[in-house]
């Protein structure tokens, strides 16, 4: 899984099935289609596309029967793509296509587009900065170990034990953000 990122993408209908939940794409600038799925139970949309459109700009598009289109162009941040929606009933719409495809007109007029908006946007908040403090206890004890194994393979040791506790200290460097799964 090293090769992909985690795309999380919250404030969306709840799905109940194969084909409910609403509908998310991710599109690269020539149009070729990345993602299509639909929301889960929880209004979350959580997949993986490649690291290759790590700061490159893609176009995510969401759609739902009853809902406003959304499409906004996002720049794919190295950390993941982390997106709160706003999702807006639309009101021009045929009531009997809403109250088939999402089981209840009740639960379609009683959606609250700003009060979901605010909940995805904080849990969005609060995941990445948890993927952000993540990142940064990996250069911590990456730091600190190339910059602590010479000086004590020298105390031990002498010039080879530095050599050697520079060695290892590179090694760390290379591998610490893989072993926690940033890389």
């Amino acid at each position: 899984m090293s090769d992909k990122i985690k795309v999380y993408i919250n404030g969306l209908r709840k799905g109940n099935g194969k084909n409910s939940g609403t509908i998310v794409a991710i599109f690269d600038l020539r149009n070729r289609e990345l993602v299509n799925t639909r929301s889960n139970e929880k209004g979350v949309v959580e997949t993986f596309i490649d690291k290759r459109f790590v700061g490159k700009k893609v176009k995510l598009v969401v759609r739902d029967i009853g809902f406003k289109y959304f499409s906004v162009d996002i720049i794919i941040d190295k950390i993941g793509l982390f997106y709160p929606i706003k999702l807006e009933r639309d009101y021009i719409v045929d009531k009997n296509l809403v109250k088939k495809k999402h089981g209840s007109l009740e639960t379609w007029q009683n959606w609250d587009s700003e009060g979901r908006y605010n909940e995805a946007r904080m849990e969005v908040q609060k995941l990445v900065r948890k993927v952000r403090q993540k990142n940064l206890v990996a250069e911590v004890i990456t730091i600190s170990i190339l910059l602590g194994s010479p000086f004590l393979g020298f105390f031990l040791v002498g010039w080879i034990g530095v050599i050697i506790g520079l060695g290892l200290g590179l090694i760390s460097h290379f591998l610490t953000p893989k072993a926690l799964g940033i890389e």
